[in-house]
């Protein structure tokens, strides 16, 4: 096959195979438990995300693993150079080959990989929304953080968590922070003064993660918050659970 054809050759295949696809469609939504189509919710996909498709999706799965994950998907993309070079540029074999130009299809393939994960991760695409089947239905997340947390981004404040949730369908959501309970509060705050976010309310609720012995532990409902240094070590994780079925209200 000449080599000038190859681009188009390859852009016809990936085309054919996205729309085959829509034919053998993946559950939307998932039982964590049982790994089974979640039944009375569905997902409405705006249309600028699928205009946007596979970037688009792409973003969605950097958004929502672990660094290892993410990790694991880079490589597995930066994998796939050796193709870009061969099909996406037209190289020929002989060319493929050469140290300069390998070391280029790399250096350009793998610029390209941060480039639309960094879009993913960092542009203010419209999510997917989750919308119920039945109106007494509820969607509800019960575990996110805000800036408050260590790991958190410095804009992703309490405002910032429940206008997310709104645009995503979510109905009540958790602030669960790493051992501190003031982006909770603050969301509460928000509440109160009748602040809505984007897309329907979300009604902000109390929560707090507390980082014990090789566990992270997830409280509901403790306005006042829990100290872990109270808890330090096996022992004080043995004791946490001992007092959590007392004061703490567990």
């Amino acid at each position: 096959m000449p080599a000038s054809r190859r681009p188009f050759v390859l852009a016809a295949v990936a085309t054919v195979l996205v729309a085959a696809a829509r034919f053998f469609p993946a559950p939307a939504l998932l039982d964590a438990a049982t790994g089974a189509s979640a039944p009375g919710f569905h997902l409405a996909i705006p249309l600028g995300h699928l205009l946007l498709t596979p970037f688009s999706t792409l973003g969605d799965v950097a958004v929502c693993s672990s660094v290892p994950q993410d990790i694991s998907l880079i490589l597995c993309l930066i994998l796939l150079a050796g193709p870009f070079g061969w099909f996406g540029l037209g190289l020929t074999r002989k060319e493929s080959w050469r140290p300069l130009t390998a070391l280029r299809v790399i250096g350009l393939w793998s610029l390209l990989v941060w480039a639309a994960l960094a879009w993913g991760a960092l542009w203010p695409r419209a999510p997917a929304r989750i919308e119920a089947d039945d109106a007494d239905l509820m969607a509800v997340d019960f575990h996110s953080h805000t800036s408050a947390s260590h790991d958190g981004r410095s804009w992703f404040t309490p405002a910032a968590n429940l206008d997310w949730h709104g645009r995503a369908g979510f109905g009540a959501a958790f602030i669960t922070d790493h051992n501190r309970v003031d982006g909770a509060r603050e969301a509460r705050r928000l509440g109160r003064t009748g602040w809505t976010p984007a897309r329907g309310g979300t009604a902000p609720l109390w929560g707090e993660e507390l980082s014990l012995h090789d566990a992270h532990v997830l409280l509901y409902g403790v306005e006042a918050g829990v100290d872990n240094e109270d808890y330090r070590g096996l022992e004080g994780l043995e004791r946490f659970f001992r007092d959590s079925r007392g004061k703490l209200g567990g």
